[in-house]
């Protein structure tokens, strides 16, 4: 009972440490990120309620940051203050969290490219794209290479915009994103319309407009026939511009500007009076971000010293341009990325190399350790042979030197054996080769088994030993009750004219030395027996320095 009260206890504790130690707001912050897709301003909402100081610890702080700098951007809150988005960034640069740090990445790089800091946008933003690739995440592919082009925009490099809007289109279309698809076929239109590629982008606005009506977007609709009439204009295809701004003015939808590229339109067309009454009822000053549409008014109209004054303002804006350009250092800022890029790449070769050498190392030890155990293997089991080939050769010996008087009875009692130890013998002398040493090495372990651990073959010699030498053997047990059994056998063996070697090998002995020492504390314990038979006993344990 109170084994399980402790148990209780204890896991209250754990409990109640697991939930002092996590963030209050974590399941608030998972809640909003899991809206953000469908409800951005919820989202934000409920992120703007969480008081930044009640966030404990750095992953709570890092994603609550994130999390907001992407709600105020998809509730297109102009964000210019790094603060925030600059701590989720430095926190997932040091996690595995890729998808968090891609997030993080892409929302630095928009807002510095909110703050016209293209370079450092541009490098946040290549390495968001590098993670999206590595992630497969098409959308966010999409999004960071929508980024990168409008940086491309932005600085006239119009090659490099057309790649990545290319990309962009893409991969929204592999994400099936709409309506991201439609507005990334805009954005490729007017970037083929910057290249000068006409055809491709009239085929491209054109699409545009069938998909907006396929999804009854009104406001899309009207940006596509505004595309196509910029175009057409562009391309100095008069009246196909003038169709397009009519079908806009029949939908109501002819701003002042694009009364102002109409009325250009029919100036240049074969109705000046229409472009001169048109162009009247615009208030198309000086200050227009037209320029070039008001240099040709004011040429049409006669004006020449005010397109003069528009020429100048046009060259100026035009060297303005060219300085912005030339600060931001694009090339610069990709240099460093690929440098960047390079530095990682061959710290990762470095580290490649550094494990192959070391599984190579690793793996050599280990042959080397097993060469080793293999060779130390072979030879013990080759000292084991040549063991068994003594003890064989010891056998033949004893067979030969014992009396013809117990001959008999000896070949009676090991004849199940004697003619194997002859014949190992024979091969031995007749065929030394390493395969006969290992037959008779078989042979002589299954002898050893025999006399070392068999009760009946050890009761026959004992039997044998007590018939030929006046129950000497049933007189040690009466002289010495209290001897053990390995003493037992050794003086057994020994009366047989066993060697030292083989009653190493019969006792399980792993060293000879074993036996010396169990004869010097036997023959030690004989001096001391008060029996006529002890210079008999002493007589036999010092037959050992005869057979050897």
């Amino acid at each position: 009972m109170h084994r399980h009260l402790f148990h209780f206890i204890l896991l209250m504790l754990l409990s109640l440490l697991s939930h002092s130690c996590s963030s209050p707001h974590t399941h608030t912050i998972q809640e909003a990120e899991g809206i953000m897709d469908q409800y951005p301003d919820s989202a934000l909402s409920i992120l703007e309620d969480i008081p930044r100081e009640e966030l404990r610890g750095s992953q709570a702080r890092a994603l609550h940051a994130l999390l907001l700098t992407q709600a105020r951007s998809k509730n297109y809150i102009t964000e210019t203050n790094d603060s925030l988005i600059s701590t989720a960034v430095s926190y997932f640069e040091s996690t595995d969290d890729s998808h968090h740090l891609m997030l993080a990445l892409h929302y630095f790089g928009e807002l510095n490219f909110n703050r016209k800091a293209y370079a450092r946008s541009l490098t946040a933003l290549f390495k968001a794209y590098d993670l999206a690739v590595r992630l497969d995440n098409k959308f966010w592919i999409a999004m960071s290479a929508r980024m990168i082009a409008d940086i491309y925009h932005e600085n006239y490099h119009t090659a490099e915009e057309i790649e990545f809007s290319e990309i962009e289109l893409e991969n929204f279309r592999l994400a099936h994103r709409q309506p991201h698809i439609n507005y990334a076929i805009l954005d490729l239109a007017k970037t083929y319309a910057d290249a000068k590629e006409y055809p491709k982008a009239t085929q491209l606005a054109t699409q545009l407009t069938d998909s907006a009506t396929k999804y009854s977007d009104n406001h899309l609709k009207h940006i596509a026939l505004r595309t196509i009439g910029t175009i057409h204009l562009r391309n100095q295809d008069y009246l196909a511009a003038i169709r397009s701004f009519k079908a806009l003015r029949s939908s109501n939808q002819l701003n002042q500007s694009d009364s102002a590229l109409l009325g250009f339109a029919y100036l240049k067309s074969e109705f000046p009076d229409s472009a001169l009454t048109l162009l009247n009822r615009q208030s198309i000053g000086r200050g227009s971000s037209n320029s070039w549409l008001y240099y040709n008014v004011c040429m049409a109209l006669d004006s020449t010293q005010a397109a003069l004054s528009v020429l100048q303002g046009i060259a100026m804006h035009t060297d303005s341009i060219l300085r912005s350009v030339m600060s931001q250092n694009l090339l610069g800022s990709t240099k460093e990325y690929y440098d960047a890029q390079r530095k990682i790449q061959m710290a990762n070769l470095r580290f490649s190399h550094l494990t192959i050498i070391f599984i190579l190392t690793c793996s050599f030890i280990a042959l080397s350790i097993a060469i080793f155990i293999f060779y130390r293997y072979r030879r013990n089991k080759y000292k084991l042979i040549e063991d068994n080939i003594a003890i064989a050769q010891n056998l033949r010996e004893i067979i030969a030197i014992n009396d013809s008087k117990s001959q008999e009875t000896i070949q009676t009692l090991l004849a199940d054996r004697f003619e194997i130890l002859d014949s190992l013998c024979k091969i031995l002398y007749e065929s030394p080769s390493s395969v006969a040493k290992k037959r008779i090495s078989d042979e002589i372990n299954f002898i050893i088994f025999q006399y070392s651990q068999n009760a009946e073959k050890l009761n026959e010699l004992e039997l044998y030993v007590n018939k030929h030498h006046n129950n000497i053997m049933v007189r040690i047990k009466e002289d010495i009750p209290t001897i053990n059994e390995s003493d037992y056998r050794l003086i057994l063996y020994t009366i047989l004219g066993f060697s030292n070697t083989a009653i190493a090998l019969f006792l399980g002995e792993p060293k000879i030395t074993a036996i010396y020492d169990r004869r010097k504390r036997l023959k030690a314990k004989l001096k001391n027996l008060n029996s006529s038979h002890k210079a008999e006993y002493l007589t036999i344990i010092s037959l050992s320095t005869k057979i050897k």
